[in-house]
């Protein structure tokens, strides 16, 4: 658990620790040195949320942030090995980034951009997770022991259900669903 926590190497580290202001000009100051202020004008980011908030909402919004930070520091430390295990995993897992899109344009005719494949990929990860908690339920209702996997019809009753409560997006119904038929 302690390797979790006080891992540097790991690309998710700074999950637990936001960037400071600091950070931010440091960047900025290598990128702008004195033999390339010549040539590159300064770097302006005028996309900051935060920049175009006063600077006591700026305050709140950081240390909202940081509570939040620390709160899932605590839960984490508690968590017990085989849930620390089971949180590293669901962390790490993701889809992949080029099956999203080639999925993505042979349904919609167009490629999609890579903020789009990239929010896709994180619904579709949601949508799993979802499938898979209602699995669980259906597992125990059945009275199923723990031990046992996930089968496939835990999962297709949980797609069911899912699908009956009505937590997907509706399809569109098309011009042709709309036309009567003639006979």
């Amino acid at each position: 658990m302690e390797h979790f926590l006080n891992n540097n190497d790991d690309h998710n580290s700074s999950f637990f620790q936001p960037p400071t202001q600091d950070d931010e000009n440091e960047v900025l100051d290598e990128q702008n040195s004195p033999s390339d202020m010549e040539t590159i004008s300064p770097i302006k980011n005028d996309n900051k949320p935060e920049e175009s908030l006063p600077k006591t909402d700026r305050l709140q919004s950081k240390t909202i942030d940081e509570e939040a930070n620390i709160k899932l520091q605590v839960l984490v430390s508690n968590f017990s090995d085989e849930q620390l295990d089971r949180y590293e995993m669901y962390r790490r897992s993701a889809f992949s980034k080029v099956s999203i899109k080639r999925l993505m344009h042979s349904i919609t005719g167009s490629i999609p951009s890579s903020n789009v494949v990239i929010a896709m990929a994180g619904i579709a990860k949601v949508f799993v997770g979802e499938i898979v908690e209602e699995a669980l339920e259906v597992q125990r209702q059945d009275n199923e022991t723990k031990s046992t996997p996930l089968e496939p019809k835990h999962l297709r009753e949980a797609y069911r259900r899912i699908n009956n409560h009505h937590y997907h997006c509706p399809q569109r119904k098309t011009w042709k669903s709309k036309r009567r038929s003639r006979f």
